[in-house]
């Protein structure tokens, strides 16, 4: 102990910490090159965490996100998405598959069909810290389906 602080001589400690940052250099390389956007939020609707490819998706900077209710970053799409987290926050289980047809502040009027996913996320500590989400793009549509249209 020096100064009330742990000096990091301890091999278990430095393992320990050592570990710690590979996981989070592995979580911040995922974020960055996976294919689809990805984000997590918290209890309350937040964003904690999003990747460039759902920011894009969304029109918004990362940085504008992060802090902000989905409400407040999309407020035009937030009341078709926000009853999913809702109820996955209520059951615990996740919904998986979930097919929308949207236009995107990004893109021009052409919709697009898009699958979502929505996930629990739990820590060892913490039953229940938020939710997970992954947002693909399947195809460009040219005429509208009979899956959920949601302006944008």
């Amino acid at each position: 102990l020096d100064g009330g602080l742990v000096t990091g001589s301890n091999p278990q400690t430095q393992a320990s910490s050592s570990a710690h940052y590979d996981a989070l250099d592995q979580l911040d390389q995922i974020y960055r090159t996976a294919p689809v956007g990805m984000c997590l939020v918290d209890t309350e609707l937040r964003y904690i965490r999003i990747n460039q490819q759902l920011a894009d998706i969304n029109n918004v900077s990362i940085d504008q996100h992060i802090g902000k209710t989905i409400a407040e970053v999309i407020p035009k799409l937030a009341p078709y998405i926000e009853p999913a987290y809702r109820q996955v926050l209520e059951s615990g289980e996740p919904i998986e598959g979930v097919e929308i047809q949207t236009t995107t502040p990004q893109a021009d009027a052409t919709p697009r069909d898009w699958v979502v996913n929505y996930y629990p996320f739990t820590t060892q500590r913490v039953r229940f810290e938020g939710f997970r989400l992954l947002f693909r793009i399947l195809r460009t549509s040219r005429k509208p389906t009979e899956k959920m249209r949601t302006p944008f």
